[in-house]
């Protein structure tokens, strides 16, 4: 949004000059203090995406652990089972301009959002968005494990929903289906199967900004590591 409104008053501050005559300070003015705030948003971003791709736990409890500071780019991010390092994932665009259109949104994740993740097991799980110019409506997202598809997610934007501040997705996966809910003003997240509650998950607060935590119960490796990559996906969405 910054570089939309620096363009624009560059803009307009040449066609006042060209067409005037008229050196428009005010107009100047506004430039340089926006072209100011861009250079600051730029390496506030590179910070955050170097402090996300060198990320190591404070704490060993036997939990996944991420950081999860900046959302646009394309940086790798580390994943942490206890102190163990697991795998790294990043967002990714088949269209560089997509990345331009989803810094401009209030919310980066609703926009060509896309996950690519790597785990230490070998598996390779990638989420990939469906119908990514639909502008009102649940999202959805294809999920592929080592190329092979083996399930879906949607958003679950119904009325009720909305009316109990509640964010949901619902994920089909390997046969089985999950439910991922929060409230809309808390940070934990739970995700059910079946009823019963098979994970939490929260953005911890502690001296790491961006951190978030998921907790599984006994769950085979291969599915602990499919939910808790859905559960990022949750957190770049609703995040």
């Amino acid at each position: 949004m910054l570089f939309v409104l620096f363009i624009g008053f560059l803009v307009i501050f040449l066609y006042h000059y060209f067409y005037t005559g008229e050196f428009g300070i005010e107009q100047l003015g506004f430039v340089l203090v926006i072209l100011a705030a861009l250079i600051a948003v730029f390496f506030i971003s590179k910070w955050q995406k170097n402090k996300d791709r060198s990320f190591q736990p404070e704490t060993t409890d036997i939990a996944f652990k991420t950081r999860l500071g900046e959302r646009v780019a394309s940086g790798e991010k580390q994943i942490f089972l206890g102190e163990n390092h697991v795998g790294t994932y990043f967002r990714f665009y088949d269209k560089g301009w997509k990345r331009f259109i989803a810094g401009l949104a209030r919310n980066p994740g609703l926009w060509y959002l896309n996950l690519q993740f790597n785990f230490s097991n070998g598996d390779a799980i990638v989420i990939k968005g469906v119908n990514e110019t639909k502008l009102y409506g649940n999202s959805e997202w294809i999920v592929y494990k080592n190329d092979q598809v083996i399930g879906e997610i949607r958003t679950d934007l119904s009325v009720k929903n909305a009316k109990r501040l509640r964010e949901k997705l619902e994920a089909d996966l390997d046969g089985k289906k999950y439910q991922l809910q929060s409230r809309a003003l808390k940070s934990d997240m739970e995700i059910f199967h079946e009823g019963s509650v098979i994970a939490a998950g929260r953005r911890l607060d502690t001296s790491i900004k961006s951190l978030y935590q998921l907790n599984v119960d006994e769950l085979p490796e291969e599915e602990a590591y499919l939910l808790f990559a859905v559960y990022i996906l949750f957190n770049y969405y609703f995040g």
